[in-house]
């Protein structure tokens, strides 16, 4: 399963509708397990980087995100 990061920022709804159009079972979601547990990530991005950090900073989801050891429970190969 494909997680699009939900912290409020991005285009998220695009992403999945892509996503779904090119057949790639994909959810919304913030929840650290479901980060954890994914076979890759999406980031969706924004124009204003640091806010976006601090937004992840603030839902304590840096360390899972940008730590490869953590994901997928593939040690650390990331999709």
């Amino acid at each position: 399963m494909i997680i699009v990061i939900d912290y409020d920022a991005g285009n998220t709804a695009n992403v999945l509708r892509a996503l779904e159009k090119i057949g790639v079972t994909a959810e919304l979601s913030a929840d650290k397990e479901k980060i954890l547990a994914a076979d890759g990530l999406i980031l969706p991005g924004v124009g204003a980087y640091p806010t976006a950090m601090a937004e992840l900073e603030r839902r304590g989801l840096v360390a899972h995100t940008c730590n490869p050891n953590t994901l997928g429970g593939r040690g650390g190969r990331m999709a």
